[in-house]
């Protein structure tokens, strides 16, 4: 049998052997569901969420499956080429652009660290303290001169 490719109808946590897994059930044609382990990087977790789409490939002589890729398929494709993005169900997300810059970002607010290294925000910043220092700091008025220290030697 080769691929299938189906909807996510469940997904839970699992192990195969001492490797912990995330088994997903994915309907794939009328009545029938099968299961399979997800497949991904080490480095990441990204399990599956119900409705999306999933691929399983058979894994010969085991009457197994693995999910080889997951992915919503209402998802706004916006990452050009060499580029990533990271985008969970409520909007949030991290974006890896090939300007070399990074976007966080989520329904209320955003930060950027430009090519150039510096910081954009929009939203409210809130710093409880620098250096055991409270702040009562508004950023659109709080100016240092050019001279790169705080004005009257303050904080």
């Amino acid at each position: 049998m080769g691929l299938l490719i189906g909807r996510v109808t469940a997904v839970s946590r699992s192990q195969v052997g001492t490797v912990p897994v995330y088994t997903v059930r994915v309907k794939v044609g009328g009545p029938e569901e099968v299961t399979g382990d997800l497949v991904q990087s080490s480095a990441l977790e990204l399990p599956p969420a119900i409705g999306d789409i999933a691929v399983l490939s058979p894994v010969p002589g085991s009457g197994r499956y693995v999910v080889q890729a997951t992915g919503d398929p209402d998802a706004e494709l916006t990452a050009d080429q060499s580029e990533a993005r990271l985008t969970v169900r409520s909007g949030a997300a991290v974006y890896l652009r090939d300007d070399g810059s990074i976007r966080l970002s989520n329904g209320a607010g955003s930060i950027t660290l430009t090519a150039e290294g510096d910081v954009e925000v929009s939203g409210t910043l809130e710093a409880a303290s620098v250096r055991d220092t409270t702040l009562d700091v508004t950023l659109g008025t709080h100016l240092h001169p050019d001279s790169g220290g705080p004005p009257n030697g303050g904080t």
